[in-house]
């Protein structure tokens, strides 16, 4: 991308049509605040966490329907990007994209497409995963560039047919530091009565198939009698919350292991830090923001090898790496981190440190601002 940029490009406006706040919802706030009003906006679904949250920073956000099938949103994306003098979409999941790749078309705006997962991998192969592949397939062709957060994503669309040159690799960043959070490291066990002497495991994530939490707490139940102090707290929501809590009842673990559910950001950047150690059991990730803040916040972690979580932090160095869907090699690798404190809190320093050098968020932001320009150019010649 190495073409002449205009000296004025059109304003951006970023669709987000989650209906629950996750990673991809992180990522276009953290992009919101840091491109100014004059530079960018966001669409929304109504009364959507993401749309709340940007209303309350002050951010421009637009209210484009109530579900992610609303007829309405089409047309109202259409009134909304000429009325705002948007030229640039950058989509963030899969029914964005085919209302932006519908809008774009007809207001002949250059269309961005995240993706923050490969679909398939995300839904563990169900039909609406397939059926969402299918889509980004179709709507490439009519999609100026594609932004992917990790390699696996990129191999999966070049596999799809998608051209090497329409695929641009960046990487998600974070500006979090240990003042973003509550310096209190009493914070998680105050807030959900935990025990005093409770060692407690932190995980962030929508409580879906993709991101493993049954591992976990079947993992959590082979310790229960080895790590006596063990807890570990679970902070999301999602259609499995009853499915877990059955899971949790069944193996006795009602007093160890806790679903709090939706947490605010800045109470979730209080809860990792304040916990022991961070753990991400998912079966299917891109460049997972909830990994990169436990990791600027210094916590020691274990995660599974996938998707981008192998790029961010390396076996042994930085994290204790297992396979996914193992609740065994979870087991071991939770149990190590319970009894070797001052190693697994040199990792935890690593891991802080290889996040601050090298997944800025001022640096994500930087690539991102050249995709736009140049998705605007090749729009200019389409």
């Amino acid at each position: 991308m190495d073409e002449a940029v205009p000296s004025s490009i059109p304003r951006t406006l970023i669709v987000d049509l989650a209906h629950r706040f996750g990673g991809a919802s992180a990522r276009a706030i953290a992009i919101l605040r840091k491109l100014s009003p004059q530079r960018a906006a966001l669409a929304a679904l109504h009364q959507s966490p993401v749309a709340a949250l940007a209303h309350s920073d002050g951010l421009e956000v637009h209210t484009v329907g109530r579900h992610k099938a609303d007829p309405r949103i089409p047309g109202r994306l259409i009134r909304l990007i000429r009325d705002g003098g948007f030229g640039v979409l950058d989509t963030q999941n899969p029914q964005a994209n085919l209302w932006g790749a519908f809008a774009g078309l007809r207001t002949h705006s250059a269309l961005v497409t995240t993706l923050n997962s490969w679909p398939v991998s995300e839904h563990r192969g169900n039909i609406k995963g397939h059926l969402y592949a299918l889509l980004v397939r179709a709507l490439s062709r009519h999609t100026h560039l594609h932004v992917v957060v990790s390699d696996e994503i990129r191999r999966q669309l070049l596999a799809a047919g998608v051209a090497e040159e329409a695929i641009v690799l960046i990487r998600n960043g974070v500006a979090i530091t240990a003042d973003n959070a509550a310096s209190d490291e009493r914070w998680l066990h105050d807030a959900q009565n935990l025990p005093d002497h409770a060692v407690v495991a932190c995980c962030v994530g929508r409580l879906v198939e993709a991101k493993g939490h049954r591992y976990l707490v079947a993992a959590i139940a082979r310790l229960a009698d080895s790590c006596q102090r063990l807890h570990c707290v679970l902070i999301g929501d999602g259609h499995l919350r009853s499915q877990l809590r059955r899971q949790i009842r069944t193996l006795g673990l009602e007093r160890r292991v806790h679903i709090v559910g939706d947490l605010t950001h800045q109470d979730t950047l209080s809860a990792i830090k304040s916990s022991d150690f961070f753990v991400m059991p998912s079966l299917s990730e891109g460049t997972p923001i909830a990994l990169l803040e436990a990791a600027a916040l210094g916590r020691p972690i274990i995660a599974t090898r996938v998707g981008g979580i192998p790029d961010v932090v390396t076996e042994g160095k930085q994290a204790m790496l297992v396979d996914p869907g193992d609740p065994g090699a979870l087991a071991e690798a939770i149990d190590w981190i319970y009894n070797h404190r001052p190693q697994a809190q040199m990792l935890g320093r690593c891991a802080q440190a290889r996040v601050n050098d090298e997944f800025s968020l001022e640096s994500q932001i930087n690539e991102l601002q050249r995709v736009y320009q140049h998705a605007w150019l090749r729009s200019q010649r389409t």
